[in-house]
């Protein structure tokens, strides 16, 4: 569960709990940890690491014992209403399972947070029985563990119920619980999604590996067959049956009542493979049926653009103004491509509509089958558009209008175009300031124009309809390949992760975020470390400066005054320097006078308008504006007047934009190829999103306004020892 990447302060009872243990080993040397691990399989099953029971068991008596009697083994563990569990008779007067190991990571990348752990059984009628709860994959399956201390105590439970831990699910109740014990207290819900057993003479080991309940969408298959139902756990809940498309005559008669939404939604409808023709999708005509969630889904009116265009149509000459300039096309020229659109967030109703219904937990609590999207911000930038026609549209309405001019590839992008017109709406960036507050408490902040919502870009259809239709594909893996390639359209700007968040429900949720999107942080950093000394509670800690080959070629480019780099993140002018290299200084003089003279000559020069016109042909995509219906509506009018531009397939051009209005964006730096990690005695409450400070390395690290942002989070039992892992990105100030 996290907040990354926007930022987050660390609990106060986290940062007060450190502070105890400050300067007092004592403290620290007393604390011995406790393992409880429940199957939810029948009755329950739960074994604990320390258990309260007797050593032999009574003749006839049904009591835990540890060693059992003669003819069977000691007390596998207890019911969830506190009944003792045997194994079948076998060999006597052997020792219960162990619990040897446990961990829970949530890492970097993760959809949700995952954990294994390890069961030594010492006989072989113990391994069967422990195999029947903890290895039959899609089971629930709840960790507990904590420090010998009251409060950590006072926050556990002895006898468990389906209400009880069901509950968990929502990461509201595991945040209290770990308030409620002080930091000493932590737990865990998932199912079991694979494991293993091994003999080593006459012990057996069995691992057991778990996925949160909250990646249950991630694990159903995008591709049903039309004919068969979504299983989870046993359930067919949710059956899937095919229908008929929409009929000619209802498409007609929408597009003569003025229904243009609702024609455009039947169409798009007809076109989605025969695993999307459901009732659920056939409903969503009363919901998405608005103009704006579709982009180019009129024939007509692009053939009348296009013939307009095209020189054969009178006698091989043609003409179109293109930004109030007025330009011969030769034959055969087609602006408006063949690519059609629709609003990512009307793709994803339609995505995810065949788990509707969701999963019902016992506490009566739902999983969406989906992806929420609603709240994810994307980074941008005041004149950002595709790159790409096949994958991505950007509603834009400071998309530059791309002319024939007079710089020096011939084109003219300094004036801008607007798209608003017709789109209701629906703009990307945003042209508003943001100022949220999350349901962790994480700041998300932003000024207008450099940041918008994923749900409001345009993805294209038959792009989206290729994934949907490949074979065996698991939803999250689909929607990888789609946020990839959006990413892609925009050389990389965006870097989408899927990660479990919770919203205004009790329920937590996958949701998608941007890496690169960023926040500003406000206030003071609460949790402050010392690396060294008396007053350092570190076990053990390391500086990563794995700058990888790419990422140093990045920081080069930017010196020698290239390109972003692309993957759109803003470099400072130094990892480590602030100081100029005097050789470079003095290239760059001389390169920077070659230029003027070079630019000179250019303006002197005469630019050849029709290497202009064909480098525009060649890169410039349009699509008519939604509001158009008829060809009579767009027939012989200035293009950018009954046009979006779509797309524009330069790069250099795209990053010299870029480059330039990404300079004014607020907040902190972009996360560094720099990682700070350290291993502390085990609390429970730091998240993905925290922001934490490290005294005791170099200046650069606690400069103003820098800081480290938690990336992931590793709790580890071994013996009688829990550690926390936590690793740490760097965002340096911007100052």
């Amino acid at each position: 569960m996290s907040a990354f990447p926007n930022f987050t302060q660390v609990p106060d009872y986290v940062t007060s709990r450190i502070s105890e243990r400050l300067g007092n080993p004592i403290k620290v040397s007393s604390l011995n940890s406790w393992i409880k691990v429940s199957s939810a399989a029948g009755t329950g099953l739960s074994l604990l690491s320390n258990p309260d029971h007797s050593l032999f068991r009574a003749a006839g008596g049904n009591e835990a014992s540890i060693y059992g009697d003669s003819k069977t083994s000691g007390v596998i563990g207890t019911t969830w209403n506190g009944a003792a569990v045997y194994a079948n008779v076998g060999q006597g007067f052997k020792p219960s399972p162990v619990i040897t190991s446990i961990e829970v990571d949530e890492g970097e990348g993760d959809l949700s947070r995952k954990a294994s752990f390890s069961i030594t059984a010492f006989t072989k009628e113990q391994m069967e029985k422990l195999i029947e709860y903890f290895l039959e994959p899609g089971f629930s399956v709840f960790l507990e563990w904590g420090w010998n201390t009251a409060d950590s105590v006072g926050a556990y439970q002895s006898n468990l119920s389906g209400d009880y831990v069901a509950g968990f699910q929502s990461f509201t109740k595991t945040l209290e619980k770990r308030e409620a014990g002080g930091g000493e207290y932590d737990n865990y819900l998932g199912f079991i999604t694979g494991g293993g057993v091994s003999q080593n003479g006459d012990k057996w080991t069995i691992n057991v590996q778990l996925t949160g309940f909250t990646e249950l969408p991630g694990y159903m298959t995008s591709t049903e067959n039309a004919e068969d139902e979504i299983t989870i756990e046993g359930k067919s809940d949710v059956k899937i049956e095919p229908t008929e498309p929409f009929g000619a005559n209802f498409i007609e008669d929408a597009g003569k009542d003025g229904q243009l939404g609702k024609e455009r939604f039947m169409r798009m409808f007809n076109e989605l493979p025969d695993s999307r023709k459901t009732p659920r999708v056939q409903e969503l005509i009363k919901t998405l049926s608005k103009v704006e969630n579709f982009i180019n889904w009129d024939d007509d009116v692009s053939e009348q653009i296009n013939g307009d265009t095209d020189g054969s149509w009178y006698g091989g000459e043609a003409t179109a103004d293109v930004g109030g300039v007025e330009i011969d096309l030769p034959n055969g020229t087609e602006l408006v491509s063949e690519n059609r659109f629709v609003r990512f967030g009307a793709m994803m109703d339609i995505f995810f509509a065949l788990g509707s219904n969701g999963f019902k937990l016992s506490n009566g609590e739902t999983i969406k089958f989906r992806v929420n999207t609603e709240k994810t911000y994307c980074l941008a930038f005041d004149h950002v558009y595709s790159l790409d026609p096949t994958i991505l549209f950007i509603p834009n309405p400071n998309t530059p209008k791309f002319k024939v001019g007079d710089d020096s590839n011939g084109l003219d992008v300094n004036e801008i175009s607007d798209n608003s017109e017709g789109l209701n709406g629906v703009v990307f960036p945003k042209q508003t300031d943001l100022s949220e507050t999350g349901k962790l408490g994480d700041k998300i902040s932003q000024k207008a124009k450099f940041y918008g919502r994923l749900d409001d870009l345009y993805i294209n259809f038959d792009f989206v309809k290729g994934i949907m239709e490949t074979k065996n594909i698991t939803t999250k893996d689909a929607l990888y390949q789609i946020l990839n390639g959006m990413s892609s359209a925009v050389n990389g700007l965006w870097d989408f992760q899927i990660v479990e968040k919770q919203f205004e429900s009790n329920v937590s949720e996958l949701s998608v975020v941007d890496l690169n999107f960023i926040s500003s942080a406000d206030g003071a950093i609460s949790l402050n470390l010392n690396t060294i000394g008396e007053q350092s509670i570190m076990i053990d800690s390391s500086l990563d400066l794995g700058i990888s080959g790419a990422k140093m070629d990045q920081i080069i480019g930017q010196r020698l005054q290239a390109s972003l780099n692309g993957q759109g993140k803003s470099v400072p002018s130094g990892l480590f320097s602030g100081k100029k290299d005097m050789v470079l200084t003095k290239m760059d003089k001389k390169t920077e006078a070659e230029k003027q003279i070079t630019s000179a000559a250019s303006d002197k020069a005469d630019v050849k308008k029709q290497e202009a016109l064909d480098i525009l042909l060649g890169k410039l995509f349009l699509y008519p504006k939604v509001q158009y219906k008829d060809a009579s509506e767009v027939k012989k009018k200035p293009l950018y007047d009954i046009c979006y531009v779509g797309a524009y397939k330069d790069v250099e051009t795209f990053s010299k934009i870029k480059k330039n209005e990404l300079s004014d964006i607020i907040g902190t730096s972009a996360l560094m190829p720099i990682k700070f990690t350290f291993k502390i005695h085990g609390i429970s409450g730091i998240k993905r999103g925290d922001m934490f400070k490290i005294k005791g390395l170099p200046y650069m690290y606690e400069r103003p306004g820098s800081f480290f942002q938690t990336l992931s989070v590793k709790h580890s039992i071994d013996g009688m020892i829990w550690t926390t892992e936590v690793t740490g990105g760097f965002r340096p100030s911007n100052g």
